[in-house]
């Protein structure tokens, strides 16, 4: 029998040892491509964490410059413009490497600056009365007497000096929320428990308030509050001569307060002034008053015959009002008066003083109706400053008004526009079916109004209509979007986009910033 012969493992064992090593240098391999990765995901994240805190950080600090209204290092950023900063070097880099930059860019909100609030371009005039008198001479801001109950204002009633209530009271009737019918004075208010609604009535108020500042002092601020144009040549007046029914007047300067008061209105007694500016600076000799009585004086453009003789009650619309749908930038009047010029409403004939005017639309600003000039207009018919009796403090008389009405009760005075007299002061009375509608409110510097005991008090004097927007300021929307440039000393929006939030500021003091969306980009 031939034997077995023994086998040799050697081979076999070769093998297993290569395959032990293949494994271990795969599994070293993928450890160390997994620590590599890892590593590597570790320093992405720190610096996406790092990038993300600082666009968090560089939204905080946006935020707070817009509470504190100097975003880009100027008040008044990105109400209706856009605006941006840059954050240079403001957040440490991460792994040694330098700094981070930011940008900040922000857009405003499309509603911006629509609203009527005293700081917002197309601002209508805020409250229905605002007098800006401080109290010098003991003048009162407001000084309202009446025999016949409290004098109704549709609007916010804002006094710089006293409020003073010697009889009858001062009912404010706004109901548009979220207005408020306010009433503030920042002097004393005599009789107050005859100023109506108490609820919203402060006297001796000291808060910081762009309402009772003169807005035309205010940025940005309506165009309409600025300077009218010069005069570019002397106004004219018609000639009743030929048959000719009712009298016109050009627009241009006038000098005279007598020519003025000689006007007839010929067979049917209408006074037409045309549409355009009327600068009235009277230098003739005696009392600068342009007496309104026996004519139905109509500014702008017509809504009633000028043929024949009108009814008082068809005069309060007599002209195309600027909230009227056919009005134009060029459809109304506007009165501009300088030196001690003044107009004043009698009552020694019939039918008394009858007087309507309606403004133009303004693209920026109140339709002002009635202008007072606190700075003189040059060129070849110059125009003087308001001056003398209607800027007197206090005045020597109720009659340096610059604009009287007595106690005529067949009187009627309806202003479509806004009246803004700053340096003046305007005196209203008020008696039987009287109508004296002053619409789109009274910038004035003090306010005297007094009813006799049958005045028809059912309708409000002075009013703010619903066709101008609300007299308080709507919040802004502002809208910020955050770019990050790592390790750079400069940052624009080529950046990296980072972060989007939309904030709510407020617009009347005390300043606020509501977070309303923060959203990373994706």
């Amino acid at each position: 029998m031939i034997g077995t012969r023994p086998r040799n493992d050697r081979g076999a064992s070769l093998i297993l040892t290569l395959i032990i090593v293949t494994v271990v240098s795969v599994v070293v391999t993928a450890l160390l491509s997994f620590a590599f990765t890892s590593s590597r995901t570790t320093v992405e994240l720190h610096e996406r964490g790092a990038s993300s805190y600082s666009a968090d950080g560089a939204a905080q600090i946006a935020i707070n410059a817009l509470r504190r209204d100097e975003f880009n290092g100027a008040a008044g950023q990105c109400v209706t413009s856009a605006s941006s900063m840059v954050l240079p070097n403001f957040y440490p880099g991460v792994n040694a490497a330098a700094p981070s930059t930011a940008y900040v860019s922000c857009t405003p909100g499309a509603g911006n600056g629509s609203s009527s609030g005293a700081t917002s371009a197309n601002a209508s005039p805020g409250s229905a009365v605002l007098t800006l008198g401080t109290g010098t001479g003991g003048e009162d801001g407001i000084s309202a007497g009446s025999n016949a109950g409290p004098i109704r204002v549709r609007g916010g009633v804002f006094s710089n000096a006293t409020i003073n209530v010697a009889s009858g009271g001062i009912a404010n009737t706004y109901d548009r929320p979220p207005s408020l019918p306010y009433n503030l004075a920042r002097g004393a208010c005599v009789n107050q428990n005859l100023i109506t609604p108490a609820a919203y009535t402060t006297c001796n108020y000291t808060a910081v308030d762009p309402r009772g500042a003169d807005p035309g002092t205010l940025t940005p601020h309506g165009a309409s509050y600025d300077p009218p144009a010069v005069a570019p040549a002397d106004g004219t007046i018609g000639t009743c001569a030929g048959g000719v029914k009712y009298q016109t007047v050009t627009p241009g300067r006038f000098t005279s307060a007598a020519a003025l008061t000689a006007l007839t209105g010929c067979t049917t007694g209408i006074v037409h002034f045309l549409p355009g500016t009327y600068h009235l600076d009277f230098k003739d000799a005696g009392a600068h008053v342009w007496t309104v009585d026996r004519t139905y004086v109509i500014g702008g453009t017509p809504t009633i015959p000028l043929t024949t003789t009108p009814t008082v009650a068809q005069m309060p619309t007599a002209c195309v009002s600027p909230a009227d749908a056919l009005a134009t930038a060029a459809s109304g009047v506007r009165f501009v008066f300088g030196g001690d010029s003044q107009l004043v409403l009698g009552h020694q004939g019939s039918p008394g003083g009858q007087l309507t005017v309606c403004a133009s639309t303004s693209g920026s600003g109140p339709p002002i109706a009635v202008y007072g000039l606190k700075t003189a207009l040059g060129g070849t018919f110059p125009v003087s400053a308001q001056s003398g009796c209607v800027t007197n403090l206090p005045p020597t008389t109720p009659r340096c008004a610059v604009i009287y009405t007595d106690q005529s009760p067949n009187t009627t005075v309806t202003i479509q526009g806004t009246t803004y007299t700053p340096a003046a002061l305007v005196t209203i009375n008020l008696n039987n079916s009287t109508n004296q509608v002053f619409r789109w409110g009274l910038i004035t510097r003090a306010l005297q109004i007094g009813t006799t005991g049958s005045a028809n008090l059912s309708l409000p004097v002075i009013d703010v209509p619903d066709v101008a927007a609300s007299p308080i300021p709507e919040p802004n929307i502002m809208y910020l979007t955050v770019y990050v440039c790592p390790g750079a000393s400069t940052c624009s929006g080529s950046g990296t986009q980072r972060l989007r939030v939309k904030v709510q500021v407020s617009s009347t003091p005390p300043r606020t910033v509501t977070v309303l969306s923060w959203s990373a980009a994706q």
